[in-house]
């Protein structure tokens, strides 16, 4: 069942050219360079549900050499699969997408985003917050984050006072400042360290985002659980949706790497390719796993 991730098509290519050939492609009849992306909400760091199910479509076609003769990608509306591929001589490709991601992480990260959009927004209001946020980089880094940081129980308004209250003591030129426990409680809690540098640049979200913070160990469930309800959900469709592919793309929470393609290859042969055509397993960074049909 399992395909090697194609030797040349497969090998991503240099990521310069490779966005540009994303670029290129037309997402609803406008091409992906010359659209706003579409975001979870104003401000911030997260695409809306949409849009990142075309966008990655979009990266696939051409991490698999299949974005040659696309004329459009088409994001459909239930009951149909996410994305419909249209090709101007070979018809349809029909794909169903989703996202494997650890849930807490996945909250964790909504949380910082949302934090840093309200203080962004408050702190604007402000004269002194606003001199800082707009003459220099004011960074609060999550580099000594630990696992049981990602249950915490965090309040959007709270993380939000902290990032201002931080700010107001910041006063000139500041390198890896732990926060006050008592003062600044969450962030003292997530390990933050707080940098700030004065110049031209202007700060956006003063929480950096951590990457790789999730659970490793709960890939492979995950992954299974998603399989399984993309099962049930492709048992509906209609007939005309061939063929029909599956793309599982795994959150960068997950410091997958090399360990992905094990993983996937132990969810996939347990896994009953009964519906769809081709199952597509990828991560940024990494070729594509393809598993077809026997």
């Amino acid at each position: 069942m399992f395909s090697q991730a194609f030797s040349s098509l497969g090998m991503r290519v240099a990521d310069e050219k490779r966005n540009r050939q994303i670029d290129s492609l037309r997402m609803d009849g406008i091409a992906f360079a010359k659209r706003p992306k579409e975001l979870r909400k104003p401000g911030s760091v997260f695409l809306a549900q949409s849009y990142l199910e075309a966008h990655a479509v979009a990266a696939m076609l051409v991490d698999l050499g299949r974005a040659e003769g696309v004329a459009d990608v088409v994001r459909a509306k239930p009951p149909d699969p996410d994305v419909e591929v249209r090709y101007t001589e070979q018809g349809s490709l029909f794909v169903e997408q989703t996202m494997v991601m650890d849930a807490a992480a996945t909250r964790l990260a909504v949380t910082i985003d949302d934090a840093n959009i309200a203080a962004y927004d408050l702190g604007t209001e402000d004269p002194t917050l606003r001199a800082l946020l707009r003459g220099g980089m004011f960074s609060i880094r999550l580099d000594r984050l630990r696992e049981d940081c990602l249950e915490m129980p965090l309040s959007v308004d709270a993380l939000a006072d902290e990032i201002l209250n931080v700010g107001r003591t910041i006063g000139g030129p500041v390198s890896c400042l732990e926060p006050d426990p008592t003062r600044s409680p969450l962030l003292y809690a997530l390990g933050a360290s707080i940098f700030y540098i004065p110049g031209n640049a202007q700060t956006a979200r003063p929480i950096q985002l951590p990457i790789f913070h999730g659970r490793i160990r709960l890939l492979e469930p995950e992954l299974r659980a998603a399989l399984g309800k993309k099962k049930e959900k492709a048992a509906a469709y209609s007939d005309q949706c061939r063929p029909l592919w599956l793309l599982i793309d795994i959150d960068l929470n997950f410091d997958a790497g090399r360990r992905l393609r094990p993983i996937a290859e132990r969810a996939m042969d347990e896994f009953e390719m009964s519906i769809y055509d081709r199952v597509v397993i990828q991560q940024v960074g990494y070729p594509p796993l393809v598993f077809d049909a026997a």
